[in-house]
């Protein structure tokens, strides 16, 4: 008997010439026309396949848009502009201007209409703004301080 099991192993243990099928893999079950299609190659099982599909599900609802080409319109970019926050028209801006000393309106208006023409929300106004300020205190420091300087040389 032991003879008998040690020459079942030795004969499965050699090869028969022929060749051992392929691994089956979840999409042999899908019909033909979908089964070897490349998007499905990235899902190693079904269980990665249905997580992606409940996360692209979930993104449907979402509030999205195309972001357009190079050569799109001035409508096309407004429509993106308005979602992602720009106020419908320039004098629309919320921008606290209480602290600016010295507010020329006229500078100040140009300035919202850059703004808006160029697709900014607020908060992004609001940045520009702010470090604009920051330069231009820095600007006349540092000429308050060369006149200091030049006064005290003379």
């Amino acid at each position: 008997m032991a003879d008998e099991q040690g020459t079942a192993v030795e004969q499965q243990s050699q090869p028969s010439g022929e060749t051992a099928p392929a691994e089956a893999s979840w999409r042999d079950s899908l019909p033909d026309d979908i089964k070897d299609n490349a998007s499905l190659s990235k899902f190693s099982d079904v269980s990665t396949l249905a997580k992606s599909y409940i996360n692209a599900e979930q993104m449907i609802g979402k509030d999205k848009f195309v972001v357009p080409s190079q050569s799109a319109s001035e409508e096309e970019w407004a429509e993106v502009y308005a979602k992602l926050g720009r106020p419908e028209a320039a004098d629309q801006y919320q921008i606290d201007t209480s602290t600016i000393e010295d507010l020329d309106e006229n500078l100040f208006n140009g300035f919202r209409e850059a703004a808006h023409k160029h697709g900014l929300n607020d908060q992004q106004a609001k940045g520009i703004l702010d470090f604009y300020q920051g330069l231009a205190a820095q600007v006349v420091n540092e000429s308050s301080n060369n006149a200091v300087l030049q006064a005290q040389q003379s």
